[in-house]
């Protein structure tokens, strides 16, 4: 999903990085995993039978990526305003988001070509899924949900409730009950109504009252009451939102299992302090790597000859290549921008302290 180095310093949040770099390969093998199996064929051995219980049976591991990258995220953006002015954090969000998003959709358009201007145009902004336009490459689904998220942080702090521990805590409960809602009319119409939307945004925030929790600017008791009545409630959504498949092999217990399957390793990445040197790399590239994957997953099978190389083998190869693709990408657009808006934060931070 995004980078937040500069909001990671020392070694206090390497499990957060660490996690980041996990959730990114979730994802990618999802993806890797059904493009072999769509050109491979699937022959139900011991290892694809797994990769079908992780990905497409009772687990969907792209989605748990998913899920803890929104976590990240309400762990981390409510934060960054604090100790930003608005229209800094919202130049900080389009330098982090918008450059190697922009890089992505030219690849693709370069590689694979787009089906309407009106599709390239809708992309290019970011808000597709808000103008009837259909995602250039699929990833970009949970990119306007963090937008959303950014919007209603903006809204709060202006308000003066973001940092409101009450204001926070009950947005949680209407959201929850909202999805309860509008999962309830989706199953009466059988109509794809976004559910995904409101559990992101409630994944988030539930991020940031985890934060909350952890910084002690409110009870752990608080967060577990949270968490709990979240797991509740969430059985009821996932039940009316997801027993009918809508195209996307919907089944309710995975969505439910891979919710809490998400939150589970948040806590258990805090709790254990987990992290090395790889996922720390992984995570710093992580955005790369989310927005990457598919055009080299995709441009490799097409210009590749892959009906003579083993499976496990040309995975093995795309999997490299997502990474020295990732990197490189990494080096030459995220970091330049990272450094451009640090310049920035830097002046404006010298222009307030001269006031």
């Amino acid at each position: 999903m995004k980078s937040n180095n500069e909001v990671l310093k020392g070694d206090k949040f390497n499990w957060l990085t660490s996690l980041r770099g996990l959730a990114a390969i979730m994802v990618v093998i999802l993806h890797l995993w059904e493009l072999i199996k769509s050109n491979y064929g699937y022959s139900e051995n011991f290892i694809e039978s797994i990769l079908d219980f992780i990905t497409i049976g009772v687990i969907d591991i792209g989605k748990v990526g998913v899920v803890v990258f929104f976590l990240i995220s309400g762990f981390l953006v409510p934060y960054t305003l604090k100790r930003r002015t608005k229209k800094s954090f919202i130049i900080n969000r389009i330098l982090r988001l918008y450059p190697v998003y922009w890089l992505s959709i030219i690849l693709m358009v370069i590689i694979f070509g787009v089906n309407s201007k009106y599709q390239l145009i809708s992309n290019i902004t970011m808000l597709q899924q808000f103008l009837g336009a259909e995602n250039i490459i699929s990833v970009y689904w949970t990119l306007p949900i963090e937008l959303i998220f950014y919007f209603l942080c903006i809204l709060l702090l202006y308000r003066k409730f973001l940092f409101n521990n009450k204001v926070i805590v009950n947005i949680v409960y209407v959201m929850l009950g909202l999805s309860l809602f509008f999962g309830a009319i989706r199953y009466i119409t059988d109509k794809r109504l976004p559910i995904a939307v409101f559990l992101g945004i409630i994944v988030m925030f539930i991020g940031y009252i985890f934060r909350l929790s952890i910084d002690g600017e409110i009870g752990k008791g608080i967060l577990y009451k949270v968490v709990i009545i979240f797991f509740i409630m969430l059985l009821p959504i996932t039940i009316l939102s997801y027993s009918s498949d809508m195209g996307f092999s919907e089944t309710w217990y995975r969505y439910y299992i891979t919710y809490s399957m998400g939150m589970i390793l948040f806590y258990i990445f805090y709790k254990f302090n987990v992290g090395n040197k790889i996922l720390i790399f992984l995570g710093n590239i992580s955005y790369s790597i989310y927005l990457m994957h598919a055009i080299v997953m995709k441009a490799a099978f097409k210009y590749i000859n892959f009906s003579n190389i083993n499976s496990l083998i040309f995975a093995i190869i795309i999997f490299f290549m997502i990474l020295l693709t990732s990197t490189i990408v990494y080096y030459l657009v995220e970091v330049p921008f990272i450094n451009i808006s640090k310049k920035i934060d830097f002046k404006n931070k010298k222009i307030k302290g001269n006031n």
